[in-house]
């Protein structure tokens, strides 16, 4: 099979030979250099439109990188032309701007980057791509990152959601259990109101100690299960704000297009810029949805928006800087505003940690391929074609576009600056959760002593009042008659606590021990653990009437 695949195609090697069949690579080489013979001494109508750096035109001619290409093309073929300058300076369509007069004639060339639309094919002829424009957003650089403040940084909004969640829940969860268990379980175990439950839980939180001291293993396991993701939790929240303070990145507002008609940013552009058609055509109807990807721009980008005949150094000042807005601008030319802005503050003698004012996205808007235009009945458009085309592919193009920038990106969204300094934007939410909590401890104290002098004021005289014990129970507190040399409390006196103990087995009851000078008995019981029963007559007699 190979052989029989090697001998057919000499013959049909052998067979192609024939001189007398024209050479389609010599047609077109012959067809090149007569058009260039009939273009010498020809005179060209171009037109233009004013984009910075790109295409412009003066008292002497056009300007910009387009017609550095054009003069090439110009010395090359040997012709002249004229500038004509477009009414309104628009890409625009068939009704207005550089399309209309490449329509009707009244221009031969179009010497511009024009992004090629693709619904105006059958209308005008357009060149090999000559570069890929990209139209991106130059704003202000945010004074803080859109990660937060220093301290809701370290988690999201669903893990913080979540975490008050769960200090609303665990406080209830623990209550129903130990609730559950002493009615159930008689076992000698503390009941522990919902207050109690909720204040451990916030206790744990915020790492504070305890006064609860349960017996019930299973208690004790609901305890320790909330320290430890307590601990976890906390930990993890330490790590990431540091990390946070020191290593973080910085990001914009917006990363993508969408987020700006999303959070209603205002923007701006340059009027003819090609984003201005595009809005135009977005709201255009057609039958075949040709407009639907323009649609689909202007959605994204929102309807705040503004179009002026102003240089990019007045935006930038006026609406950039004082208002806020976002500038839409295409690449290189966004990267030169960025450039003569530093310049400009370098000369000024302004810091170097204040010269980067303006910041650029590292997403596009808008992408399309730019080429120059001709007119349909403009016969020499495969000539230039030919040309522009063997510039593009040497790279020429490319490094004039970005001749005059430095190597090194300016003002980059990340100013690897050398330490990482906090400021008050970070302790902001520290500063309000101080005052916050300043003034609820000032609220509840406010209520305190207004029931306070409400209940002194409701309570009958007498010699006995009431207060809440720790644990949240109603004592009576009794008032003595310090006219008397006994305190006469209003109610029999307990035993003596030394009646009852047996006293032949006081060496296993407990242990006396002499501590800071005073004699006391050393007892351990179960249910309160260690005690110390003073055993001189002043401190026992407190201690009997206190116990």
């Amino acid at each position: 099979m190979l052989i029989e695949l090697f001998l057919s195609g000499l013959c049909l090697n052998a067979t192609c030979l024939d001189e007398t069949i024209p050479d389609s690579v010599s047609l077109r080489q012959k067809k090149m250099q007569e058009l260039a013979e009939s273009l010498k001494g020809q005179h060209l109508y171009v037109t233009t439109v004013s984009n910075d750096r790109l295409s412009g035109i003066n008292s002497t001619g056009g300007t910009g990188l387009a017609f550095e290409m054009f003069e090439i093309l110009r010395k090359k073929f040997d012709f002249n032309y004229t500038v004509i300058w477009p009414n309104p300076n628009v890409y625009g369509n068939k009704d207005e701007g550089v399309i209309r007069m490449l329509i009707e004639g009244q221009a031969n060339v179009s010497v511009a980057f024009m992004p090629v639309i693709s619904q105006f094919r059958g209308l005008v002829h357009y060149s090999p791509s000559l570069d890929v424009g990209e139209w991106i957003v130059l704003m202000k650089r945010p004074s803080e990152s859109a990660t937060g403040t220093g301290l809701l940084a370290p988690f999201t909004f669903p893990v913080w959601i979540l975490i008050f969640v769960s200090l609303f829940v665990v406080g209830p969860v623990i209550f129903v259990i130990v609730y559950v268990r002493v009615k159930y379980c008689s076992d000698g175990d503390d009941f522990y109101s919902l207050p109690l439950c909720m204040w451990f839980v916030y206790g744990a939180l915020l790492k504070q100690g305890s006064s609860l001291s349960p017996v019930a293993d299973s208690t004790r396991l609901l305890f320790a299960t909330w320290w430890i993701f307590i601990t976890v939790l906390t930990a993890f929240y330490t790590a990431n704000l540091t990390a946070f303070l020191t290593l973080s990145d910085f990001t914009l507002p917006i990363s993508k297009r969408d987020d700006i008609g999303a959070g209603r940013w205002s923007w701006v552009s340059n009027q003819g810029n090609v984003i201005e058609d595009i809005i135009n055509y977005a709201k255009k109807k057609s039958e075949n949805n040709e407009y639907e990807g323009y649609f689909q721009v202007s959605k994204g980008l929102g309807p705040r928006y503004k179009y002026f005949n102003s240089t990019d150094a007045a935006i930038m000042t006026q609406y950039v800087t004082e208002e806020n807005m976002m500038f839409i601008r295409e690449r290189p030319i966004a990267d030169y505003d960025i450039y003569d802005d530093y310049k400009k503050k370098v000369k000024a003698g302004i810091d170097e940690e204040h010269r980067c004012t303006y910041v650029l996205t590292k997403f596009s808007v808008y992408s399309a391929a730019r080429a120059f235009a001709y007119s349909r009945s403009f016969k020499y458009y495969e000539l230039f074609n030919d040309a522009l085309q063997h510039l593009v592919e040497a790279g020429v193009i490319k490094f004039k576009m970005t001749e005059s920038l430095p190597n090194t990106k300016l003002c980059p969204i990340q100013l690897q600056s050398k330490d990482r300094k906090l400021k008050n934007n970070d302790l902001m939410l520290t500063y309000v959760i101080v005052g916050i909590g300043f003034i609820i401890s000032v609220s509840i104290f406010i209520g305190e002593m207004y029931l306070t002098y409400w209940h002194k004021e409701k309570a009958p005289e007498g010699n006995v009042s009431y207060g809440r014990t720790l644990r949240g129970e109603v004592s009576p507190i009794y008032k003595g008659n310090l006219n008397s040399n006994v305190l006469n409390f209003n109610k029999t006196p307990p035993p003596s606590y030394h009646t009852l103990f047996d006293m032949q087995n006081q060496a296993q009851a407990g242990k006396r021990k002499i501590i800071n000078g005073r004699e006391y008995w050393v007892t351990d019981e179960r249910q309160t653990g260690t005690r110390l029963i003073p055993t001189r007559a002043p401190s026992a007699m407190l201690f009997q009437y206190t116990n």
